[in-house]
């Protein structure tokens, strides 16, 4: 019994103390909590991304993203044309911690489509959203225009082992376009070009400029 009564003793004193400690530490804990999650919100508002319009470069940046993708840019000629061609359409870019990811080139066709001319991701961001965001800017800017119609064109299949083209065709499956039709001839007898839609819906507009 004496035993028992003793190891209910110190059984109370160790909650008592650990009660009073508890109750100290918590308003340390608390501050180093807020401090903590204020310092994470800092970090993933510089972290995180945000999708922009290019005003101004726009042909160095598209070359420099289009260099850094071979697989799907191989040609020196084709990455200059288009870099000439942007200059004069509207452009948007993905931008995270302060460098643009990811680049896309609207093609207005009043009154009722817009066309993504152009859309690529650095490689090592891919998998990462900015296309998506970058979607989703070509989507409000339709909707500003009056469009009713996304558009895109893209490498139809042609019987090769091309993953990253089959990639590309997956990446606007999933973000809701419908592949339309395939012009064998419209580029070249070897590249039969694949053209897709995609309805535009209502969405809310306003992008920071760059």
């Amino acid at each position: 019994m004496e035993n028992q009564a003793l190891s209910l003793l110190v059984g109370a004193v160790l909650a008592f103390f650990f009660e009073e400690s508890t109750r100290f530490d918590c308003s340390v804990y608390f501050k180093l909590i807020t401090r903590v999650k204020f310092k994470s919100t800092e970090w993933m508002r510089e972290k995180m991304g945000k999708t922009v319009e290019i005003l101004t470069g726009k042909a160095e940046l598209c070359r420099s993203i289009m260099g850094a993708l071979p697989e799907w840019f191989s040609e020196p000629e084709v990455i200059e044309a288009s870099a000439q061609a942007i200059e004069d359409l509207p452009v948007f870019g993905y931008v995270e911690a302060g460098v643009v990811t990811a680049l896309m080139a609207l093609k207005p066709h009043p009154p009722g489509a817009v066309e993504i001319a152009l859309i690529a991701t650095r490689p090592e961001h891919h998998g990462c959203g900015a296309g998506r965001h970058l979607i989703d800017a070509a989507e409000r800017f339709g909707h500003e225009s009056g469009a009713r119609l996304l558009t895109v064109k893209t490498l139809a299949p042609r019987g090769r082992d091309e993953p990253q083209f089959q990639a590309t065709r997956r990446f606007y499956d999933r973000n809701g376009f419908v592949r339309a039709e395939v012009f064998a001839k419209l580029w070249h007898e070897d590249h039969p070009c694949l053209f897709m839609v995609k309805p535009l819906a209502s969405v809310e507009a306003g992008e920071p400029a760059l």
